[in-house]
């Protein structure tokens, strides 16, 4: 029991930073890039170690809301177009599906508009998380509407 306390608690820590970060960022000068890098690592911890555990309580409410922020400040670094911020949105994508993919889910109509918008240099990246997408959402009852919010998406791009 220990063991789990003390998990949930290192899980705390991280989503605390995760949050100081994403507060920092609105007041900050470093550039988007360094946020990005320093919010994919933390996730890259949260996933490799474990340390999100979706349960009916505030605190996984307090951490979905976090993993919202985190969303929506990619969302928002995507929009401006600099195709360097590409490659690190998209493992930072692959990363928070891996985590909870029912977050990410809510946002896929902004994820395929990234995608789209991507440039060469980062299609390895971009492949990936088109691979990962698919693996987690084929598992879904709502596969037919994954990819009919990918077609709009990409009519709309197309028009």
């Amino acid at each position: 029991m220990k063991y789990i306390d003390n998990k949930r608690k290192l899980g705390c820590d991280v989503f605390a930073e995760l949050n100081l970060i994403i507060q920092n960022s609105e007041s900050n000068s470093e550039n988007s890039q360094n946020i990005l890098i320093k919010l994919t690592e933390s996730l890259e911890k949260i996933l490799n170690e474990n340390l999100y555990q979706a349960k009916n309580d505030d605190i996984t409410r307090q951490h979905g809301e976090i993993l919202e922020k985190i969303i929506s400040y990619a969302i928002s670094i995507s929009n401006l177009g600099f195709g360097d911020n590409y490659p690190i949105i998209f493992k930072l994508f692959n990363i928070l599906i891996q985590i909870e993919h029912t977050i990410v889910q809510e946002h896929i109509e902004s994820l395929w508009r990234i995608i789209l918008m991507s440039r060469v240099e980062s299609i390895d990246i971009c492949i990936e998380l088109l691979k990962r997408i698919l693996e987690v959402y084929a598992k879904s009852c709502k596969m037919d509407l994954y990819i009919k919010s990918f077609l709009s998406v990409l009519s709309s791009q197309v028009k």
